[in-house]
């Protein structure tokens, strides 16, 4: 990789945007990322959505910085934020996952998984993500009643799906 073609290409279209814009930001910040310096990417990413904080890119690119800098701690509620908006993206909450486990809250883990798997269309990942949350043990009630209840909904409605399939002669 030509780092410094790259961070010469990416001067160039800084030049040509003054008024800048979040994807040139987000770029910069993988440039840098991807010749391993995540410092600096970090420093492109909070300075970037100083200006831009509504963008989805750039909250991406924070999570994907914080956890290449294994700061799973700063990841987690980033990524929740993130979550609050954007609930029906997967990669976010593989994101989740992984920050979850870089904390050792496995069962946190994996029910966030089993949320990217519903996304996904794999309904029986999900699932035995939700049971493998339930076996790994360290949730607080109210969280493990949602894993539960979750799973209940998933099992209920890989019943249905598979009733359909047995029904249309598939």
């Amino acid at each position: 990789r030509d780092w410094p073609a790259a961070r010469k290409a990416l001067a160039e279209a800084r030049r040509r945007l003054p008024a800048g814009h979040p994807f040139v930001e987000r770029l910069a910040a993988r440039i840098e990322l991807d010749a391993g310096d995540p410092a600096a990417a970090q420093k492109i990413v909070d300075a970037a959505l100083a200006h831009y904080p509504s963008s989805r890119a750039l909250t991406h690119m924070q999570a994907v910085v914080l956890l290449a800098r294994r700061d799973y701690a700063a990841a987690v509620p980033v990524l929740e934020d993130a979550l609050k908006l954007y609930r029906g993206d997967a990669d976010l909450w593989r994101m989740l996952s992984t920050a979850q486990e870089g904390l050792g809250r496995t069962a946190r883990a994996h029910r966030a998984a089993a949320e990217q798997f519903v996304l996904l269309g794999a309904t029986p990942a999900a699932i035995e993500q939700l049971r493998l949350a339930q076996r790994a043990g360290g949730l607080d009630f109210q969280t493990a009643s949602e894993v539960d209840a979750r799973l209940r909904q998933l099992e209920a409605r890989w019943r249905e799906e598979q009733a359909e399939r047995r029904e249309s002669g598939r």
